[in-house]
């Protein structure tokens, strides 16, 4: 029996990890700013213990405490975006957002779990989570600090990682803090923003309270995001722990799945160990898609790059897994308190990152039919599927509401072998997967013969692998479903590698050197991984020139300049309009993430169908930048609703003679701003 840590090292613990956090957080905000967003998160997470109180009355305060982040954003957030849809614009509105626990705090929450008690945490459990949340700091201190980080000559860079998912974030909380609903689509005129926003409101809530503050969009979300982080580490080790894992293995395990996941960067050094300039080679790719970039095969994004690039998502993920492990822990599942529990935890992953709901939607119905089939009582069986389903149709109700889907669009997934997903399946999986591949396979063997707790793990696994291999998305090179699937292998990996390193510790010792070496081996592995792509992510010293895109977005002092004039100067509905074809995947979110402004036409990543897009792309390059002859420029910009014509140094290299044209008329353009870079024209009415 392991003996409780001594109180010293204990504290000292608590001062590294905490006092990191708060360093993470202060080198993006000011002390006082940052102080606001904290206590707004903490309001949040007190209210999901109230209602994590109710539901399982039986558990000690530190259970709970895990599960309470995660469910208090995700209620207290429904509830300010009721607020929002009632006109609510104002810092009020997060002192009230909590009214929905207000609300549930009325019914008998007791009833939905009342035979199912959280695992005892203890002083071992706080060393192990202290430790858990120093993975925060160390994945995202340097990159979040490094985003828009001020060049010696005055202008802005931006990590190119950042241009695919951190520009994403940007134009959804710009737009969605605009006020509109549903948020215009700041891509395509005339057109909602197709995008499941919810996970980014409290950005844009936020954002839209701090802005007259004078605080840029950019460490509001990055201050957001450490929020996210540690409350889904906080409930990923709650989680894991809840499978019978203890509290030094499910540390672990959690360690290994966010920090050693992939040996991909190994796999490269052995392949170049002969060439000249391998660190220089090394810096160069995407090192968490080695199995794309040079086996065409699957990549699989590892769990550090949800804290880096996604972590808003993170609660869709945690709300999921909340169902899987309610229904799989309590004593009578067939009860309707579970199962309009359970359809409610799903129905707030479907609005916060909707495919994720659907791969745990099936591993939560697989359980459901191991546990009531064999009852063989129809009229249950019937029930727990009715309740369950009414919230997440109520979900899939509002997510149209609020515009997530084009309806126009046909079917998002498409079934059927994925082709790049069999494609050297066995070699992709064994690199991207790493050690979390081979030590949950053994952790699942443990739990089911062991702890007989492998059910519920056992049904995520197998729903991730089903839609890895036979599902896609369109339009998407049939990677996209790899990602999300990947994510869920890897957390129902951390529970199965804490129940495994469990009964490993109960083994004899001879046996446990064993496992132990062979864990330490391939853990070294793949450190490399991780530890080359946090370097990467907040290296700006690489100039070079990406995939079709530079590595280091740089925005010179004219454009940081004329950006700045165009949110500070022009109204926040205004259509600015560069040439988004040729800026492709360079700088796709050049305007709508820098400049906060929608465009009649853009090309964005991940929006389906992209044909609309191209075609409304194609449209503005042909008539407004190519064209010759100002008339038809200002007719075609009036059509399309553009109020402004912007002129950067990439539109001024590619059309030369666009200044002039514009300038030549200048009944139908006025000059609004202009410095060495950037001229931007006003499309006069």
């Amino acid at each position: 029996m392991e003996s409780p840590p001594r109180r010293l090292p204990l504290v000292a613990l608590g001062a590294v990890s905490l006092g990191a956090l708060v360093l993470t957080v202060l080198a993006l905000l000011p002390w006082w700013a940052a102080a606001c967003l904290v206590a707004v998160q903490a309001w949040f997470a007190w209210h999901g213990y109230l209602v994590v109180s109710r539901v399982v009355p039986g558990s000690d305060a530190g259970a709970r405490a895990l599960f309470a982040p995660v469910v208090g954003l995700a209620l207290c957030t429904v509830g300010l975006l009721a607020l929002w849809l009632l006109g609510a614009r104002s810092a009020w509105m997060f002192v009230l957002a909590p009214w929905p626990v207000w609300v549930l705090w009325r019914l008998p929450l007791d009833r939905i779990a009342p035979d199912w008690t959280l695992p005892r945490v203890g002083r071992l459990d706080l060393v192990a989570v202290l430790a858990v949340l120093l993975i925060v700091p160390v994945v995202v201190g340097l990159p979040y600090a490094h985003v828009a980080a001020p060049m010696a000559d005055g202008g802005v860079a931006y990590r190119a990682y950042f241009t695919a998912d951190f520009v994403w974030a940007m134009t959804a909380v710009a737009e969605v803090s605009k006020g509109d609903l549903p948020p215009a689509n700041p891509f395509l005129g005339g057109d909602a923003l197709r995008y499941y926003w919810l996970a980014h409101f409290l950005s844009a809530a936020s954002y839209r309270v701090a802005a007259p503050w004078g605080l840029p969009i950019e460490p509001i979300i990055l201050a957001h995001s450490v929020g996210y982080g540690v409350a889904f580490l906080l409930f990923l080790y709650g989680f894991a722990r809840a499978w019978g894992g203890g509290p030094a293995a499910t540390g672990a395990a959690i360690g290994i799945v966010f920090l050693a996941s992939s040996f991909e960067a190994v796999e490269r050094i052995l392949a170049w160990r002969h060439l000249n300039e391998l660190w220089l080679r090394l810096t160069d790719i995407n090192v968490d898609a080695v199995t794309r970039w040079f086996h065409n095969a699957m990549p699989i994004d590892g769990l550090h790059r949800m804290l880096l690039y996604q972590p808003h998502h993170l609660t869709g993920y945690a709300l999921g897994l909340l169902a899987l492990l309610l229904v799989g822990r309590v004593r009578d599942v067939g009860r309707a308190p579970v199962a309009l529990a359970a359809g409610g935890l799903l129905a707030l992953s479907v609005l916060y990152s909707s495919f994720t709901a659907i791969i745990i939607g099936v591993a939560v119905s697989g359980v459901y039919a191991a546990r009531l089939l064999p009852r063989r009582h129809l009229p249950t069986i019937l029930l727990c599927g009715v309740l369950g389903a009414v919230p997440v149709g109520l979900a899939v109700a509002a997510s149209a509401a609020l515009g997530y889907v084009d309806p126009k669009a046909g079917g998002l997934l498409q079934f059927g072998p994925n082709r790049v997903a069999f494609r050297n399946a066995p070699f992709s999986l064994f690199l991207s997967f790493g050690p979390p591949l081979w030590l949950g396979m053994a952790g699942l063997l443990v739990a089911a013969w062991w702890r007989r707790e492998a059910l519920p793990l056992g049904m995520l696994v197998l729903s991730a692998l089903a839609f890895y291999f036979y599902a896609d998305v369109p339009n998407m090179g049939g990677v996209w479903v790899g990602w999300r699937s990947g994510h869920l292998l890897f957390m129902a990996a951390a529970g199965l590698i804490a129940v495994l390193f469990t009964w490993v510790a109960s083994r004899p010792a001879a046996f446990g050197r064993v496992v132990w070496g062979a864990a330490a081996l391939l853990v070294a592995a793949a450190l490399p991984t991780v530890g080359l792509d946090i370097h990467n992510a907040q290296d700006l010293t690489n100039t070079r020139p990406g995939p079709g895109f530079p590595w280091v977005l740089r925005l010179s002092p004219g454009e940081a300049a004329a950006l700045e004039w165009v949110r500070r100067h022009t109204p926040p509905a205004a259509v600015v309009q560069p040439d988004s074809l040729t800026r492709a995947n360079a700088s796709w979110g050049y305007i709508t993430g820098f400049g906060e402004r929608r465009m009649a036409a853009g090309l964005p990543i991940a929006m389906i169908p992209l044909e609309p897009y191209e075609r409304a792309t194609r449209l503005v390059h042909d008539g407004i930048f190519v064209q010759e002859h100002p008339a038809a420029i200002a007719q075609l910009a009036r059509r399309l609703g553009i109020d402004y014509i912007y002129a950067g140094p990439l539109e001024r290299q590619t059309h030369p003679g666009l200044v002039g044209r514009l300038l030549s008329a200048p009944a139908s353009f006025r000059l609004a701003f202009l410095n060495e870079d950037v001229a931007v024209f006003q499309v006069v009415r």
